[in-house]
């Protein structure tokens, strides 16, 4: 009479085993999965911010000539009879370009996506370094935007701003 208890005790006991590895396996499946749609997501909002780096840079990269032509046009208009001292004009649109080159936060852009990137393919947990690389992406569009004097590079850098946002909130998906 014991006997069949036992059994039937043991046979609860292997369902129950693997009724619960069927379901951890499905969970960890499942998983995987969303982080593979995670991945290809993120992905894809960095391949748009690259992308829109890459036309500021293209922009950006006539700027001391333009800041030059504005200023010269704008002395003209305020003294239009007095000479320009052309080596004076010179030096104050280099000091104005230089202020104004983000060619170094373009650069910083570049390397903190190629790191990303790198993080998201290394199979190691990155959810962290992740999200302090956004930090760092975040601050390099910030100091784009208040540099430059161009409305389409600011419209592009408000771009970046709002991807990098959309990348903070898969990164909270990601151990």
């Amino acid at each position: 009479k014991d006997a069949v208890p036992e059994q039937g005790n043991a046979l609860i006991a292997e369902l129950l085993r693997a009724g619960v590895q069927q379901a951890l396996e499905g969970v960890l499946s499942m998983r995987t999965q969303e982080g593979e749609a995670l991945r290809t997501d993120m992905r894809r909002n960095l391949a748009v911010i690259e992308e829109n780096a890459g036309h500021i840079r293209d922009l950006s990269a006539n700027a001391a000539g333009e800041h030059l032509r504005k200023l010269r046009e704008r002395i003209e208009q305020l003294i239009p009879q007095a000479g320009i001292d052309p080596q004076r004009l010179a030096q104050e649109a280099a000091l104005i370009a230089d202020k104004c080159d983000i060619s170094e936060e373009i650069a910083r852009l570049k390397s903190h996506i190629e790191q990303f990137y790198f993080l998201m393919d290394a199979g190691e947990k990155a959810g962290k370094k992740l999200d302090f690389l956004l930090q760092e992406l975040q601050r390099e569009a910030n100091t784009i935007l208040s540099k430059s004097g161009n409305l389409e590079v600011s419209r592009l850098a408000i771009a970046i701003k709002t991807d990098i946002e959309k990348l903070r909130e898969q990164v909270q998906n990601v151990e």
